[in-house]
């Protein structure tokens, strides 16, 4: 009993590193492909500028068509402040996975009329003020809340950026949006489709330019990434081993259970219960792990249990049946 709860025990904790670490690999590639595309400004898979002739445009007019079509975006306002760019920006699904020196980025959550918040580049800390314990920054004469501070251990180009709610009433001098695909998308066609949905609203609108989004080299991800896939491969193999003994150790439990009548199904059901209550235990962690710390990974958390279930689910039914064709009296002794 004791060696069964080691194995029980043992099975959990790694269950529970297993999205973990899937998590922290996607954080470190997404980030080095950040990294890379810092100089441009924009941090999609591909992109479009128009330019938005009716200066009376409600923002919330172009947001709503860019929802109509369906796609995964960030739309983008960028000004000048001193030295500084003040981005106006909203997006609906995920974003870019800047580097945080303290606090977070933005949610969809976040993107609400007249919520006063802001995330800054680590070269706007001096302009940051404290009022009642909490974090300010004034922007073309409106306070701004600080949600967190992007910082990198080296300088960038975003150090100096201000990223605001777009729901706000933000002084605007320029009409020209930058709408990042986030998902791989086909930027002119989709463009097309967007002008013309915005003329057909009484907006108009023009296509400045189009482009993909690529980062300047792979080599980077590489070497990134190929410690997180040694980890991978290592807790993957060690939940083989310790799925075995943990099958293993239940062998007399089972064979009682035969003896006294349990048929096979009960028998599958029985292990595959208790399997599937670790595997839920170990997700609800990394669920609350990647919520607090990742939550734009959560599609990857859940598209990294689904690989794990796959290969797992084969190897389970092979070792049940593989109890289950031992003969009673040898599994007992």
């Amino acid at each position: 009993m004791r060696h069964l709860r080691f194995a029980t025990i043992l099975l959990l904790l790694i269950f529970c590193l297993l999205p973990i670490i899937s998590i922290l690999m996607i954080h470190h590639l997404t980030l080095t492909d950040t990294l890379c595309k810092m100089g441009k400004g924009s941090f999609g898979k591909s992109y479009s500028y128009i330019s938005i002739k009716e200066p009376n445009c409600d923002k919330k007019d172009l947001i709503s068509v860019l929802h109509h079509m369906r796609i995964d975006f960030a739309l983008c306002l960028d000004s000048s402040e001193d030295d500084s760019t003040i981005r106006a920006f909203y997006f609906n699904n995920s974003y870019a996975n800047l580097p945080m020196e303290s606090g977070r980025f933005f949610k969809p959550s976040d993107f609400v009329m007249d919520n006063y918040v802001a995330v800054v580049g680590k070269g706007k800390k001096s302009d940051i003020y404290l009022r009642e314990n909490k974090q300010y920054i004034d922007i073309f004469g409106k306070e701004y809340l600080i949600l967190g501070i992007i910082g990198y251990q080296d300088d960038t180009v975003i150090d100096k950026y201000v990223f605001v709610n777009m729901l706000t009433d933000l002084v605007e001098s320029a009409h020209i949006y930058l709408i990042d695909y986030i998902s791989n998308e086909n930027s002119p066609i989709i463009t097309d489709r967007l002008v013309s949905l915005l003329l057909e609203s009484g907006i108009e609108a023009m296509i400045m330019t189009t482009g993909e989004s690529f980062s300047e080299s792979i080599i980077p991800s590489i070497v990134s990434v190929r410690w997180f896939i040694g980890l991978l491969l290592s807790c993957f193999i060690c939940l083989v081993l310790v799925s075995m003994q943990w099958i293993d150790s239940q062998k007399t439990e089972i064979c009682i259970r035969r003896l006294v009548g349990a048929s096979i199904k009960d028998i599958v059901c029985l292990i595959l219960g208790k399997y599937v209550a670790i595997a839920f235990i170990s997700f609800v962690i990394g669920f609350v792990y990647c919520n607090i710390l990742y939550p734009a990974y959560f599609n990857s958390l859940i598209n990294g249990y689904l690989v794990c279930v796959v290969f797992i689910a084969f190897f389970i039914l092979w070792s049940i049946w593989s109890v289950l064709k031992e003969p009673i009296e040898e599994a007992i002794k």
